[in-house]
Parts: C-alpha cells; structure tokens; sequence
C-alpha cells in the first residue's frame, strides 16, 4: 500500500513523454527492504494511479493500477465499476470519471456529456442517468485523479448494443 501521507524517498520526472520506457532512480540507498514505487499523473502522491511493491532482486507483489470498466448499459443510464490503490480516497482527492461520444484522447477532449464522482471507498460503482445513448454507438470513460483533464489513470471504450 502507498503511505499516502508519507514524502516520497525520491521523485524522478519521466525523461520522455512516451506511453511505455523504461527510468532509472538514481541517489537512492537502497537496502533489503521492500520499497512501493508508484506511478503518479501529477505532482502530488495523491495522484498515483499505479503502483508496485520492489526489494532486492525484482517485483514482490503483483503491480495494482487504476481501472474502470462498464457494468450495465441501459437506453438512459449507465452503470460503471471503478477501482483504485489500496487505501486511496477517491472523491477526497477530487478524482471523478466522464463519458465522452466516440473515441476520445483524455488530453484534448471537449467538455464530458456526463461525469460522475466516486466516493472514498478503493472500489465501487457509479451510475449515470439522464442520459441519451444512441444504439450501436462508440462511448469512451476516462478516470481522472484530480480535476484536472491531464490526470487521466484509465480509458475504457465500449459500444452499445443495436
């Protein structure tokens, strides 16, 4: 789990603007211990959205991350399951999810049809009503955490049925 409340040992800045590279910590003692590196969309811990727990010679626990997927989908709502870190407050941290028409990139999306704020349990449900889905249609969620639209931690895309 993430001491939330803790400072990190270090902070390293991602040398490349990628979707997938490998990062070398350097100043770092490291000894016997387990260490949790975390994967953070912003500057605070609080917007970690993956993470994995570390020690001498490689992972030691699986890797967690951010996730969202759809439930049920109905002709005016929208059921949506959502999981975070281990021990994380999702609407304390101002995290929410939006619904956008097609296939749309979190970074320069327009204004979501619908949002929704979880609540501070780890894993839940949302649902969104009052909405308008058309039949055979592409819809893309984004999880966001914090209010920011450059913090997305997940996409789902999905397509209703006809």
């Amino acid at each position: 789990m993430i001491p939330w409340t803790v400072k990190p040992l270090v902070r390293v800045r991602l040398a490349q603007n990628v979707e997938s590279g490998l990062e070398t910590i350097s100043g770092l003692e490291v000894t016997r211990s387990a260490y949790t590196v975390a994967y953070c969309t912003g500057p605070d811990v609080t917007d970690a959205c993956a993470s994995a727990v570390l020690a001498a010679g490689g992972v030691a626990e699986a890797p967690t991350s951010v996730s969202i997927a759809v439930d049920e989908i109905g002709a005016h709502s929208l059921s949506i399951h959502y999981r975070t870190l281990y021990g994380y407050l999702p609407q304390t941290y101002r995290n929410w999810v939006g619904l956008w028409p097609g296939l749309a990139s979190p970074y320069n999306a327009p204004a979501p049809m619908a949002r929704a704020v979880p609540t501070d349990a780890s894993e839940g449900r949302l649902k969104l009503d009052g909405l308008d889905l058309a039949a055979d249609t592409t819809y893309t969620l984004i999880y966001f955490m914090d209010e920011s639209q450059t913090t997305a931690a997940a996409v789902h895309t999905f397509r209703t049925t006809t």
